[in-house]
């Protein structure tokens, strides 16, 4: 799969050799990158991630659920919170290999709006496979968060990507 994506990324021009070092490959036009990247995601790969929207009386205490028992990690919005202390979720994004039934139990997943609950918890299916970052535990990493921003369309959700783009993004990719 690997080389599959660094001769695409070649044929796209953001892989080459550094000049006159043939066998040194590195990223050019980053920002470009991951602009499309994250638009690819958002229109492609993110709706088939959804396991499922729930509905829950509230979304205060969300920081307390306990996602580390249900193998399970905070994405948009509330990955945002965390990472910037800017935003307040207005809606709770989850990944997890499965429906973290525990979880949904003690918060009262349902399926449908009903009286008394309508705060709306997404669960998103983990679709990578490497450990967390040592430094944002509990999140995904913060390109997704990034990304998932993005497709909210909120301005208050941009705003809040474009912080985290600025301060955990950029640097992965500044050149030495």
């Amino acid at each position: 799969v690997v080389p599959a994506v660094l001769k695409d990324l070649q044929q796209l021009g953001y892989v080459g050799d550094l000049k006159g070092k043939r066998g040194t490959r590195r990223l050019f036009d980053v920002p470009r990158l991951l602009a499309q990247w994250a638009e690819t995601y958002a229109h492609l790969l993110r709706p088939r991630t959804l396991i499922g929207r729930y509905y829950v009386p509230a979304l205060d205490g969300w920081k307390d659920w306990p996602l580390k028992q249900q193998d399970a990690q905070w994405g948009g919005e509330p990955a945002g919170a965390l990472l910037t202390k800017y935003l307040r979720p207005g809606e709770l994004t989850i990944y997890a290999k499965k429906l973290p039934g525990t979880l949904a139990a003690r918060q009262k997943f349902m399926k449908e709006a009903a009286p008394g609950h309508t705060a709306v918890v997404e669960v998103r299916k983990q679709f990578w496979n490497f450990p967390a970052d040592p430094r944002h535990p509990g999140l995904v990493p913060p390109l997704l968060v990034y990304a998932d921003l993005l497709a909210t369309g909120d301005a208050r959700c941009i705003e809040t990507a474009k912080m985290i783009y600025d301060e955990h993004i950029v640097r992965l990719f500044a050149e030495d």
